[in-house]
């Protein structure tokens, strides 16, 4: 099967879009890396800051077929 990488999809010939393995391995490093537990920020403060990272890739993302994550 042929398919594509490009800005973090994945394109099959079939018309299957999916995120790329490097993307979301990606997303969850930066989530840890909000959410550590020494950075010294206030509760209200990460949560709006991850709220904030996991909007904006939920809707960058949001037209591939992936959903087993």
């Amino acid at each position: 099967m042929i398919s594509c990488e490009f800005l973090g999809f994945n394109l099959s010939a079939r018309g299957k879009v999916k995120w790329t393995s490097k993307s979301m391995h990606r997303y969850k490093l930066k989530v840890k890396e909000i959410t550590r537990r020494n950075r010294g920020a206030s509760a209200k403060g990460f949560i709006v800051e991850l709220r904030k990272y996991v909007t904006g890739w939920t809707n960058y993302f949001g037209i591939s077929h992936t959903y087993r994550e």
